[in-house]
């Protein structure tokens, strides 16, 4: 008898927790997944006082995003000109600029399997990690600035609750920054325009050398040692624990926020005669 090998590589043991930053606020994080695709986005909406498609939100650009990812089998640069093509033909048909900064927008992390490779797709600063190692991520150099005005207020000021009115002003001021691929305080998001290459990072693992994903959204300020959900929140307790208004070791914009992460493992198969 000849012993052949059926390889089916898909994702397996897939888990997913998703939490808002707090009871009465919506949670714009995003997470699908079938068994060769999973998804994370995050929404971001602006802070303008007068936003464009007013009563559209993050989460709204989120769950398009997610659901597009899911049905397409694109990666890389060809993923996301589908993906703001979508959002601007659902949201915002009748408008000719297709980049208006007080747009709601996300960004996202798509890990596909192709053959015997997984393929990274990223826009944004959703991160991946490999066996729980390798950590593929994409700061936000806007974001670090802010929240490093933020620290210094609080450290100055000691006033917490009015340190997020304090960095209003530049949180509005940075969306012109969105997709702008010349200015070194350029990053990049989905909201139906164009997102510059610069901006997509894309990324081919074998499956072989895989035997953990994680994808996690910036509402976890550090990934933990290990490899669970409640080993991500533990890590997340302990830094709420440590630095409760985010100013110290673990600078953010705003004390808490949307927290999702996905985890799951390799099926490559099984052998059958």
């Amino acid at each position: 008898m000849i012993e052949t090998a059926s390889f089916h590589n898909c994702f397996e043991n897939v888990q997913i927790f998703s939490k808002p930053k707090s009871q009465d606020s919506m949670n714009e994080d995003v997470a699908a997944a079938t068994p060769t695709c999973l998804v994370v986005a995050d929404g971001v909406t602006t802070k303008t006082v007068n936003p464009s498609g007013s009563n559209i939100t993050g989460a709204h650009v989120a769950r398009r995003v997610a659901d597009r990812v899911i049905s397409s089998a694109n990666t890389g640069a060809a993923l996301v000109l589908e993906l703001n093509a979508d959002v601007k033909s659902h949201f915002y048909p009748q408008e000719s600029d297709a980049s208006s900064d007080t747009r709601p927008a996300c960004v996202f992390a798509c890990l596909r399997i192709h053959n015997d490779e997984l393929i990274i797709t990223q826009v944004g600063d959703v991160g991946v990690r490999i066996n729980g190692r390798k950590i593929y991520l994409n700061p936000v150099l806007i974001d670090t600035l802010t929240s490093t005005a933020r620290a210094h207020y609080i450290q100055l000021t000691e006033d917490s609750q009015g340190s997020r009115e304090f960095i209003l002003p530049l949180l509005r001021a940075q969306s012109q920054y969105r997709n702008n691929a010349v200015h070194p305080l350029g990053y990049g998001v989905i909201d139906g325009g164009a997102t510059p290459s610069k901006f997509v990072t894309t990324t081919a693992i074998a499956l072989s050398n895989i035997q953990s994903i994680e994808i996690f959204t910036d509402g976890y300020p550090e990934a933990p040692s290990g490899v669970s959900i409640e080993e991500w929140e533990k890590r997340y307790l302990e830094v709420a624990e440590q630095d409760p208004d985010r100013c110290q070791q673990y600078p953010a914009t705003k004390t808490a926020d949307d927290r999702t992460v996905v985890i799951a493992g390799i099926n490559r198969g099984h052998k059958s005669a």
